[in-house]
């Protein structure tokens, strides 16, 4: 119950800071061993990012960086930039066994662009 605690505090404050950045405007992805509740010591925070509108890498740089500092899980993050070229199995991967960790009014919208952007790379 404690580690759940823990994880509802780490998302809320990655959440926030991510808000800073992107508003409202950008659905988030948690992927990998913390989604699979496979955590072990090495596992890091797998999260992945999409906007409508394209993120440059220096500003996912900059948002990593400051997750690092502030989010408080003492872990690597792993920010995964979906607005830009991205392996079709990963896309896959976070899109059926990822747990969507921030929703907007514009979800769906988003959801069905990525899913359409996976249908492009499967061709």
């Amino acid at each position: 119950m404690k580690y759940q605690n823990n994880i509802r505090k780490i998302k809320k404050r990655i959440i926030s800071i991510l808000d800073k950045y992107f508003g409202n405007d950008y659905i988030l992805f948690l992927f990998g061993s913390f989604a699979k509740n496979k955590i072990d010591n090495l596992s890091d925070f797998d999260l992945a990012i999409y906007s409508k509108n394209p993120i440059p890498p220096s500003k996912i740089v900059k948002v990593k960086e400051e997750l690092e500092t502030k989010a408080g899980t003492l872990r690597d993050i792993e920010l995964i930039n979906l607005t830009q070229e991205v392996d079709s199995l990963l896309l896959k991967n976070i899109l059926e066994e990822g747990i969507l960790w921030k929703k907007t009014k514009n979800s769906e919208e988003l959801l069905r662009n990525l899913r359409k952007h996976l249908k492009n790379l499967k061709r």
